[in-house]
């Protein structure tokens, strides 16, 4: 009886194995595995910003730098990089010396010196490209014991930031034992001194104007321009022959801007440029960059007061 009963409970232990289910205890997540690799990278690249970015800061403040030079480019000529400097100003009288430094607007002049009948100095920008053709600022030398005018000097020519070393020709010879002072004056028409111009009974005069082998003569109505005529002649010898071709080329761009009113011929010593405008009947064309060209009615005291400044001999 024990035997089968011991039967009985064997039979109803056994499990068949085909007949059992699968039971679900838990599910494997993904994400729980993936959380740590997140944080991992978030924290690396929260290391590379942390480091990075004062770099690219000081490359962005750094001209030399390739990340500067690609975004704003190579050039910097329109940098100032003389900001930090202090400076006298040029409108007030200051004494030439090779340690002033003086501005006005954005003209720098620096490093003086008065030798003969010369006044050396450095011109540059304060801030941007600057074309001092444009406008009509003068340098006047004045005396130390009066202040008086004994010189004055046209400031003509481009600069940026960039310093030029010039020389000016005066009529006037500097003692090299006396300190003189200077100032920059921007001259408007009133300001010019009145200047006599001879001319016939019906108020036709002239002025010449020379200064090496060029020559500018203008003729004025009532003491206003109404014509002009340009001598110019370009000696070959002291040019290499690229130089030689370079002026050569310049004036045949004038003539050719200047249409029937030049000529140009090239002769054995060089080249021979004329040019005639009667400003009544014509105009000078706007592609044609000669600051010794003025417009109609141009008074007489302001073309003498100017061509004497860039040291033309006027009478």
């Amino acid at each position: 009886m024990q035997d089968k009963n011991q039967n009985n409970i064997e039979e109803t232990s056994y499990t068949n194995p085909r007949d059992v289910e699968p039971v679900v205890i838990g599910e494997l997540r993904k994400e729980k595995i993936g959380r740590p690799m997140i944080v991992i990278e978030l924290a690396v690249l929260f290391v590379i910003v942390l480091v990075g970015l004062p770099m690219i800061n000081s490359m962005m403040n750094d001209e030399n730098s390739v990340l500067y030079k690609f975004l704003n480019g190579n050039s910097s000529s329109n940098t100032n990089v003389t900001t930090k400097q202090v400076f006298v100003d040029a409108k007030k009288e200051q004494p030439l010396l090779k340690t002033t430094s003086m501005k006005t607007g954005n003209i720098i002049l620096k490093n003086f010196l008065l030798y003969n009948n010369t006044i050396k100095m450095t011109i540059s920008s304060y801030n941007d490209i600057i074309n001092l053709d444009e406008d009509e600022y003068y340098f006047e030398i004045l005396s130390n014991q009066n202040s008086s005018k004994i010189a004055y000097v046209k400031l003509t020519g481009t600069y940026d930031y960039q310093e030029k070393e010039l020389e000016f020709k005066t009529n006037v010879n500097f003692n090299s034992n006396m300190t003189y002072l200077g100032k920059v004056v921007l001259m408007t028409d009133d300001d010019y001194p009145e200047y006599k111009l001879e001319t016939d009974e019906s108020g036709i005069g002239n002025l010449t104007c020379k200064k090496d082998d060029r020559e500018l003569d203008y003729v004025f109505s009532s003491d206003k321009l109404i014509s002009f005529s340009d001598t110019n002649i370009v000696k070959k010898a002291g040019l290499t022959d690229e130089d030689y071709l370079s002026v050569l080329g310049d004036y045949k761009t004038l003539a050719s801007n200047l249409g029937k009113s030049a000529t140009l011929e090239e002769t054995s010593d060089g080249i021979l440029f004329k040019a005639s405008v009667d400003l009544e009947k014509d105009t000078v064309p706007e592609s044609v960059k000669d600051y010794n060209y003025y417009v109609v009615n141009t008074n007489v005291k302001k073309i003498y007061y100017s061509m004497t400044g860039k040291g033309f001999d006027c009478k």
